[in-house]
């Protein structure tokens, strides 16, 4: 009988350690995962050359941006044409990082490039509303901004400015002299880093 409770005595205990050892493990190999995890992300966010999101100002448009050189970029929008007109625009700009203040944690940019843009549309003929005309435009484009970029997850913040000249077949003449806001397009953007 000593030899039955003896070994169920081993049994038992081996098993109750066997446990607290797993949960010990899992709980160390959770804590490991978690901080190879949390050093990818960093390291990803600090190595992204890609980010994908909205920008969003006279229109709406999707957002491209792809590091080159490791420090400028190439921004590559298509969007919606705004300022009462319906259309698509298509635009890229090949910025220049001018500084990287570190006023927080994260990262800060100030960018400025040159670029082009081209788009199709229709717009109100310019003496009877009621009659829709389409246009085509084409132009060279500047963009100034600021970013930043979120150190612990993978996302960017922007806010720039783009004004715009170029030429327009209706009503035919310069495109990008309207108001002031259409003249400098101001917009904001969010965009996931990957």
């Amino acid at each position: 009988m000593k030899k039955i409770f003896l070994l169920a005595t081993l049994i038992l205990s081996t098993t109750f350690s066997a446990f607290a050892e797993s949960a010990d493990v899992k709980a160390a190999a959770n804590e490991a995962a978690n901080n190879i995890k949390n050093a990818m992300t960093k390291e990803a966010i600090k190595a992204a050359p890609k980010y994908i999101g909205i920008r969003i100002g006279g229109g709406a448009e999707v957002s491209y941006q792809q590091v080159i050189n490791n420090k400028n970029f190439l921004e590559v929008d298509l969007g919606l044409s705004g300022w009462g007109e319906i259309g698509v625009i298509v635009t890229g700009v090949y910025n220049f990082v001018l500084a990287n203040p570190t006023w927080t944690p994260g990262t800060w940019t100030w960018y400025a490039g040159p670029g082009v843009t081209a788009g199709v549309g229709f717009t109100p003929k310019v003496d009877d509303v009621n009659v829709i005309l389409p246009y085509a435009i084409v132009g060279i484009t500047g963009q100034m901004g600021l970013s930043y970029q979120f150190e612990n997850i993978p996302l960017q913040l922007s806010a720039d400015i783009r004004p715009t000249l170029g030429l327009r077949t209706y009503p035919i003449g310069f495109y990008g002299t309207g108001n002031i806001l259409s003249a400098i397009s101001p917009a904001i953007s969010v965009r996931y880093a990957f």
